[in-house]
């Protein structure tokens, strides 16, 4: 592990531990990294923390002053971003979530172009440059890049989802516990488009209620 990446990518609460400085040197790396040849294409994804705008349009700013092309897929499950990547053909993908942790943190997750935990070793490279170890150049005329809201991104995976599990629901009463998290955005729709009756309970996110009292973390 490095001085800012653990086994789970950056974390810590919101402007403290994590800030927005932070957030933009690690989108300009990876802008630059990938983009030597090319316009880095690269793809972040968040969850429903407060923070989560802020560090998505961080990350997305840094990128971009380096030329890179950044789709925001929005509110998604973490696994979606492994799985775009690699199936739209990314450089590289960027997931702004804690997991399980309070509102008030949040964390930095970089997959490689395989979907899979970025290496080792771009990763210290990464931190040196946060440090200000190293320097980088930014884009400029017509090289700066630029975002976009990806809107199909979602409904790509939420088909894969369902060709994975090709099977009838129809009958079925199902229960789900969404944590007020990012599994709000393709759980309900998935599960019903496969014929289940659904009844979601924590699936009403407003920035602050992400694991209160529910989720993984409270089975009761």
């Amino acid at each position: 592990m490095g001085k800012y990446f653990g086994t789970d990518g950056v974390r810590g609460r919101a402007n403290e531990g994590l800030t927005l400085e932070m957030s933009i040197k690690i989108g300009q790396y990876l802008g630059w990294y990938y983009g030597k040849e090319k316009h880095a294409k690269i793809l972040i994804g968040k969850d429903t923390r407060l923070s989560g705008d802020m560090f998505e349009l961080g990350l997305a700013a840094g990128a971009t002053s380096m030329g890179a092309q950044v789709y925001l897929l929005g509110v998604c499950p973490t696994p979606a971003i492994s799985y775009l990547v690699r199936k739209e053909r990314f450089d590289c993908g960027i997931m702004v979530s804690a997991s399980h942790n309070p509102y008030y943190d949040n964390g930095i997750k970089c997959f490689n172009h395989n979907g899979e935990k970025m290496e080792e070793d771009l990763l210290l490279e990464i931190e040196a440059y946060m440090d200000g170890n190293c320097t980088i150049n930014l884009a400029t005329g017509d090289h700066i890049g630029e975002y976009f809201n990806w809107e199909d991104g979602l409904e790509i995976y939420m088909s894969w989802l369902k060709e994975i599990v090709p099977v009838d629901l129809e009958g079925y009463h199902i229960a789900v516990d969404l944590a007020n998290g990012s599994a709000t955005s393709t759980v309900v729709e998935t599960l019903d488009s496969l014929g289940a009756t659904v009844e979601a309970i924590n699936n009403s996110p407003n920035g602050i209620n992400i694991n209160t009292k529910c989720g993984s973390t409270h089975p009761e």
